[in-house]
């Protein structure tokens, strides 16, 4: 199921490939049986390949038609042929035997045994191989480690017959040289002749009982005899002292498949090809197993590169104490800046690689479909490669494309529960450390004239600080931990898919540009992957601002709480002062009446004493000054300043008793105001002594007024 699954994007860009060798195949068989002619099988083609690449599905029905229409064989009448990886097995196990051939040869018998097999077999070689075996045997002089090596020569040239006679002929020369001995029972057995093989082999595993590469060849000549059991026997002796040895695997997984074990051949087959990537082995998995993970032990999980340094990245720090965080926000911004720019850069190189590989494509795939058309044949290179269909199965592994980035999301999700649970517990502290200071704030009070109650809510508020930041330096630790194990577990991750997608993507490339495209997709994801490890959101420390404020105002300054009322109208005969603590009317009576000049009426409440003033106002001196000055060219200021001597007779109303009597004060102010506007502002103080005579309140003295504001 996760094949038809995995790279889609990939797939589509083969799919006219695909489509493409089918089309030929089928103009190829059409004009071997002479159905129709080469124009109109190529029409038929082109017709497949306009709808592939247009996205329309192409169902298995409308295939069969278009076969039926060129004449080719249907699947119901196609002439049987071996195929299927079953029938691969049943064709290389035949049953051979023994009969007439000692049981083992080592030493004289080995040179003995041997001769006779190169007496029989001098008159298959044509004149021609004969003369050149001689000359081959003059030169070299008997020497057995030459012409081993002339043997094997002509074996992988395809000359099996002269290659066993050069190969035997150095055992006669050399019967002790065992490495000699085992190259000629292999070419024996790939030549078949595997019943020749087995004396030569068993005198060979007698002597060296543990060593694989004879107990493989021993297990290969029987089961090219047909002696499965046998086979199996040494075969399994070889894999104990090397599990993934790939012949040995092999053989294995095909007398497994036909005995029906089919659970051992899957066993087998994968161990082959993660050592041998055999292709016999790939398809036995497909048949066997079509849905099975077969490919991840190409993953690599150790020894991987360390590709975050290779950029160059420098990994934000996590946040382990509340004075990091200006810290930790300013890394965290270099690192997503940097991570920007390498996206970027390679984003384009992806990009470009991806549009020149399709180019190729398509010339690569026109050239190949006119040498087609032109010649009726295929040519010997085709547009994809042995390589390229078997790093496509790699490349598309399970655990890669499905267990891993199930892993990185598990993870994340995992990282992010723990992120939330200790805020919570952290949040619920804070709250915790709140009420408790606020229960211990209760009986103190920071007003004027309060400065032992200001002393004490000071330390209670500076030990509620110390408190809150030993909690938050205890929460920041544990999301610290949190963070530095998923950014290990993480990075683990993503190196793994980067070195697994980054190798075989880069081989899946069927030219060069594409396999680029590939690399550079899988930098990427690498990229976007370590992007998370920026791990939890900082947080401040407590109180930053309080301490900020001490250093520059007192603690009762800063508690004092700040008035956002400060008003004052003056209509001529009514004027109006308000602000948090106070306020008034006061009615000038001499500006409407010029006989009680001097006089005046006022209204004052004081919000802080709760009370209300009535009192009659004879001014005896009034006195002010004021006068312009320049600031620059463009700024001018109105400053003045005045003084007033006054008697007052007065009666307050407070809820307590009340208040009445006669007092004389002296008041002096000052200001300074733009006129224009242009500074947006205004500066008033004033100042004042005043001395009373109250029913209630006695004699009293001292300063009066003191305001000032902006």
């Amino acid at each position: 199921m996760f094949r038809r699954l995995v790279m889609q994007d990939y797939r589509s860009r083969l799919q006219g490939v695909l489509i493409l060798l089918f089309s030929v195949l089928c103009m190829q068989a059409t004009i071997a049986q002479k159905k129709v002619t080469p124009e109109e099988a190529k029409a038929m083609a082109e017709e497949l390949q306009r709808k592939a690449m247009s996205g329309q599905k192409i169902s298995p029905a409308e295939i069969e038609a278009m076969k039926k229409k060129m004449g080719i064989a249907t699947t119901a009448t196609a002439p049987s042929k071996p195929n299927t990886a079953q029938d691969k097995v049943n064709a290389g196990l035949q049953k051979v035997s023994l009969a007439g051939l000692p049981a083992q040869v080592s030493g004289l018998s080995l040179k003995t045994f041997v001769d006779g097999m190169m007496k029989k077999m001098q008159p298959r070689l044509s004149a021609a191989r004969r003369e050149l075996g001689n000359e081959i045997l003059t030169k070299m002089n008997t020497n057995s480690v030459y012409l081993s090596q002339y043997a094997i020569y002509f074996y992988q040239q395809g000359d099996a017959v002269l290659a066993a006679w050069i190969s035997g002929n150095a055992i006669i020369s050399d019967p002790d040289n065992d490495l000699n001995t085992n190259s000629f029972a292999t070419i024996l057995i790939e030549s078949g002749a595997p019943a020749q093989a087995v004396p030569v082999m068993r005198g060979l595993v007698q002597r060296y009982p543990k060593t694989t590469l004879f107990l493989n060849n021993m297990g290969q000549a029987f089961a090219g005899c047909g002696m499965k059991d046998s086979a199996m026997y040494y075969f399994i002796k070889c894999m104990l002292d090397e599990p993934k040895h790939p012949a040995a695997n092999k053989m294995a997984a095909r007398i497994s498949q036909l005995n029906g074990k089919k659970q051992d051949a899957v066993k087998y087959a994968k161990n082959a090809v993660e050592t041998g990537m055999d292709q016999e082995c790939m398809d036995l998995l497909d048949e066997l197993d079509p849905d099975g993970d077969h490919y991840s032990g190409f993953v690599k999980k150790t020894g991987l590169p360390d590709y975050f340094n290779m950029y160059k990245i420098r990994k934000p720090r996590h946040q382990r104490l509340p004075e990091e965080y200006e810290i930790v926000l300013a890394e965290r911004a270099a690192f997503r800046e940097e991570i920007g720019r390498y996206k970027g850069e390679i984003s384009k190189l992806h990009n470009e690689e991806e549009k020149l590989g399709q180019q190729q494509l398509n010339r690569d795939m026109k050239s190949f479909q006119d040498f087609v058309f032109a010649n009726g044949r295929i040519p010997g290179r085709m547009p994809i490669s042995d390589l390229v269909k078997k790093a496509m199965k790699i490349y598309s592994c399970k655990y890669i494309q499905y267990e891993l980035p199930a892993k990185v999301k598990k993870l994340k999700i995992g990282f992010d529960t723990t992120i939330a649970i200790e805020t919570r517990n952290y949040e619920f502290a804070v709250a915790n450390i709140n009420r408790e200071f606020a229960e211990k704030k209760k009986p103190y009070d920071c007003g004027e004239g309060n400065a032992a109650g200001c002393q004490i809510l000071e330390q209670l508020t500076k030990r509620e600080c110390v408190a809150l930041n030993e909690r938050h330096k205890v929460y920041l630790e544990a999301l610290a931990n949190a963070g530095d194990e998923f950014d290990k577990r993480l990075k683990q991750y993503a190196a793994e898919i980067f070195y697994h997608k980054s190798k075989w993507g880069y081989l899946i490339g069927v030219n060069e540009h594409l396999a680029n495209a590939n690399y550079y997709a899988a930098a990427l994801e690498y990229l976007a992957t370590i992007e998370k490890m920026v791990g939890y959101t900082p947080t401040s420390p407590h109180c930053s601002q309080l301490m900020k404020k001490l250093e520059k105002f007192t603690f009762g300054e800063i508690m004092r709480p700040i008035c956002p009322i400060n008003v004052n109208f003056d209509f001529g005969v009514v004027q109006a002062d308000m602000n948090c603590k106070e306020a008034g009317v006061t009615l000038d009576l001499g500006k409407a009446i010029p006989a009680l000049d001097n006089w005046k009426l006022q209204f004052k409440q004081d919000f802080v004493n709760k009370s209300t003033t009535y009192s009659v106002i004879r001014t005896i001196v009034s006195k002010s000054i004021q006068g312009p000055s320049g600031i620059g060219k463009f700024i001018r200021l109105n400053a003045g300043a005045a003084v007033e001597i006054t008697a007052t007779a007065y009666v307050t109303i407070d809820g307590k008793g009340g208040d009445y009597g006669l007092k004389s004060g002296a008041m002096a102010s000052a200001w300074v105001e733009d006129p224009l506007n242009v500074l947006d502002s205004k500066l008033q103080s004033e100042f004042g002594y005043e001395i009373s005579l109250g029913a209630n309140s006695g004699f009293q003295q001292g300063p009066a007024g003191l305001t000032g504001f902006f």
